[in-house]
């Protein structure tokens, strides 16, 4: 480019004719920079331009670089999430076969208690059709003998009931068994079962496990709801007094987006309920998850979706409601 311009001052310096090396001062000099003073002004429009596109460059790679690490990391946390709900579901599995194999094992004892029931009544049509038969033969034959054979049936009678009652207890076992199995499955599947009633809708105050924002968005999912999603004063008043003083709660708040503006991970539309603490949101960009808390009050807060909190879920599904 210089010497572009090196050149081009030359050859309008051998064109101008009426310029004349002793009048450099005045004449040449003049014409020379009517001549380069646009080229010039163009070189340095240009340069400032390309450096405002490297620096955009710059920060669009940034940008790029801080996605990429979010994206990956959401990933990895949606994989353990998942193998998770596996291993619930297995579990589950596991219950409900052992279930059926209690079932089956009743079912085979209620069989048998029948079949020791039908040899019992025959038994007893034979006993019965043994004491006729002894009537016909006392005058035919000893006293003893008849009394001998009728001993003996009696004696597998009593067996027989024996047999009964120890299919009775066996089956009264597996009854109790069953129920502890049914116990067992209602209690596997009332596992997420969480929620009660407080005003007209329905949270789970989770105040034992804290975990990072998107956990515990993943964790309310898993029980059937969303991260409490609070729309008036009235909710804010209900659910602030079952919480427990200094604990800390995530909601379903988040400028992740875009700095301070505040979207709800349940609606995807900007928030329209807030109760911020003094100063909040405060001026770190690295802050974009919300979080409630009941110190000497009660209000809002940005902080790091990534630190481990108590948190708050909702749901509108009655059926994983627990009203005990």
């Amino acid at each position: 480019m210089y010497i572009f311009l090196i050149l081009l001052f030359i050859w309008n310096v051998a064109k101008a004719d009426e310029c004349q090396w002793q009048e450099l001062d005045d004449k040449c000099l003049k014409y020379c920079w009517i001549t380069f003073k646009p080229a010039l002004f163009n070189l340095i429009s240009t340069e400032k331009q390309l450096e405002e596109f490297k620096t955009l460059q710059l920060n669009t790679n940034n940008l790029l670089t801080t996605n990429l690490a979010l994206t990956k990391s959401l990933e990895n946390q949606l994989g353990l999430k998942e193998t998770q709900v596996k291993q619930v579901e297995q579990n589950v599995e596991a219950c409900a076969s052992r279930v059926r194999t209690t079932e089956e094992s009743l079912q085979e004892q209620r069989n048998m208690t029948e079949k020791c029931q039908n040899e019992k009544i025959q038994l007893s049509e034979e006993l019965a059709s043994t004491k006729s038969l002894q009537n016909q033969l006392v005058a035919r034959s000893s006293l003893e003998n008849v009394e001998s054979k009728l001993q003996n049936m009696e004696n597998q009678l009593r067996q027989v009931e024996g047999t009964v009652e120890t299919c009775r207890a066996s089956i009264k076992s597996t009854e109790e068994t069953l129920m502890k199995q049914r116990t067992l499955k209602e209690e596997c599947q009332n596992e997420r079962r969480k929620f009660k009633k407080i005003g007209q809708k329905y949270y789970h105050i989770e105040n034992n496990e804290k975990l990072s924002w998107f956990s515990a968005l993943q964790r309310c999912a898993e029980w059937g709801g969303h991260l409490v999603h609070l729309k008036s004063d009235e909710e804010w008043n209900l659910v602030k007094e079952k919480l427990e003083m200094g604990y800390r709660y995530w909601v379903d708040l988040n400028d992740l987006q875009t700095d301070n503006t505040f979207m709800s991970a349940t609606t995807g539309e900007e928030a329209k309920f807030v109760k911020w603490h003094s100063g909040e949101p405060g001026p770190d960009n690295n802050e974009h998850c919300v979080e409630l808390g009941r110190f000497d009050g009660f209000d809002m807060n940005d902080f790091y979706c990534f630190e481990k909190k108590n948190f708050i879920c909702e749901s509108s599904n009655e059926r994983v409601f627990n009203y005990n």
